[in-house]
């Protein structure tokens, strides 16, 4: 794998274009969904630059793109006509990630699910103010995964012996319990008047709204060879799609037949690079299509809803000095935001600060003058 390939963990639709933030160099983003052409941003005004894994969940709203921060510190709001940023503080940071089960929004109100603390975070986009809402679970107890069925979002608790069914409109519990408990639950659906659960050992199981058993519909290494662990499922024509984590395949599952098959029909040149990371997490979806982000394969996968068709969109991504080019002036500006006054030589931020000074004209020409510009530039 390149350093310059690019890889995203989450994406949002705004205007028909895919708006992402490339784990390789931080860089935020668009993307056409179709032709694959990736373009990055203007430099975001107060946007704090990081590489790696940063934004969980994200939603648009009239224009503007309201992120998680993977490490539940922040809500970042990307205006994308003033090309700013406002990050507003959260303190849902229990771990490093995987602080969230949920991200949803009505209108100008959005509401957080955190995974842990028994919270609720709404947030309105008018008045930018969050109010935290208690929630009807034990203060340790934590949601092993959610979904949204309309205007309720359904969470399953830590022992998977109940459901918790929240009325984003009326801010309502329901309660169900079950008559056994799942564990390991990575991931669930809402299909019609049932749920689909599914755990990180491939085990699926089925429930039906208002009864109280919990079936369980296969479990996928059973039925192969390859022991695996599996990341999302979505509900596409009469089928059942599972994708992996760190297993190798695709297994769609037909509804009406039960039967389970494995997808074979990559693109030639498709590869899963080999970093330690789920191979698929976010996803963003219109009416007509889901959308999953590129976390580490070379291809974008597009589903379509109707029929599960799968469509596999190769990026078009920028020339390396172009990228590099956006990737010095996000550092530089992030330090600039944030009133840095010491660059440690391990960051590599030094060095792109050196290049950056050194185009300038200011500077003469035996290169006397760069701490001035940069002391400067850092005001």
């Amino acid at each position: 794998m390149s350093k310059t390939d690019v890889l995203f963990s989450n994406c949002v639709l705004v205007d028909n274009q895919l708006f992402v933030i490339d784990t390789q160099s931080g860089l935020p983003a668009i993307m056409n969904p179709i032709s694959g052409k990736l373009t990055y941003c203007e430099v975001f005004q107060n946007f704090i630059w990081k590489d790696g894994d940063v934004i969980d969940f994200m939603k648009e709203y009239e224009g503007d793109i309201y992120a998680l921060e993977m490490t539940g510190d922040n809500l970042v709001i990307f205006d994308l006509q003033k090309q700013q940023c406002i990050y507003i503080s959260l303190n849902c940071n229990y771990h490093e990630w995987g602080n969230f089960v949920a991200f949803e929004r009505i209108g100008s109100d959005f509401y957080i699910f955190p995974k842990y603390g028994n919270k609720i975070y709404t947030f309105n986009a008018k008045d930018r103010k969050i109010v935290v809402i208690e929630g009807p679970l034990g203060e340790k107890e934590e949601i092993q995964c959610a979904c949204r069925d309309k205007n309720q979002e359904r969470l399953l608790s830590q022992d998977g012996s109940k459901l918790y069914i929240y009325n984003l409109l009326e801010n309502k519990w329901k309660i169900y319990n079950f008559n056994r408990g799942i564990r390991d639950c990575i991931n669930c659906i809402s299909r019609g008047e049932s749920i689909y659960f599914i755990n990180i050992l491939g085990i699926l199981y089925k429930w039906n709204i208002d009864e109280e058993g919990i079936q369980e519909i296969t479990t996928l290494e059973r039925l192969f060879s390859e022991t695996e662990t599996v990341s999302r499922i979505v509900s596409a024509g009469n089928s059942l799609i599972i994708l992996p984590s760190v297993g190798r395949d695709i297994k769609i599952m037909n509804l009406l037949t039960s039967e389970m098959e494995i997808y074979h029909d990559y693109p030639v040149d498709f590869v899963y690079y080999d970093i330690e990371w789920s191979k698929y997490y976010g996803n963003c979806e219109d009416e007509e299509y889901y959308y999953f982000a590129m976390r580490r394969g070379n291809y974008f996968l597009k589903i379509r809803k109707a029929d599960g068709k799968f469509f596999w969109i190769k990026p078009r991504i920028p020339d390396e000095k172009k990228r590099n080019d956006f990737l010095i002036q996000y550092q530089m500006k992030s330090y600039s935001y944030n009133k840095e006054k010491i660059l440690y030589e391990d960051t590599g931020y030094l060095a792109s600060w050196l290049k950056y000074m050194l185009v300038d004209n200011s500077i003469s020409n035996n290169c006397t003058g760069i701490g001035k510009k940069i002391y400067g530039e850092w005001g």
